[in-house]
């Protein structure tokens, strides 16, 4: 899956789309791909669920967790860069 070849480049979000490509590596891949599918194909929650052979609610918590988790590492680089340039 490459993020990159889909329309959402640093062209429309320079400066963020590099950090965020960062962190979304590091994420687990089942994590990715769900919001990969969500953010980026607008798939519905029920057909990510089929892709990933899970339960609506399951999917439904695993995208919310997977924004959690993309934010509080967002949180953390920020900090950790602001640091480096003082």
């Amino acid at each position: 899956m490459q993020l990159e070849d889909n329309t959402m480049n640093s062209e429309f979000y320079p400066g963020r789309f590099n950090e965020l490509m960062t962190l979304l590596s590091e994420l687990s891949s089942e994590r990715r791909i769900a919001l990969y599918l969500r953010f980026w194909e607008h798939y519905l929650i029920r057909d990510i669920a089929e892709v990933l052979g899970r339960s609506w609610e399951y999917t439904d918590q695993l995208l919310k967790d997977s924004l959690t988790e993309l934010r509080l590492r967002l949180a953390n680089y920020e900090t950790t860069n602001q640091q480096v340039a003082v």
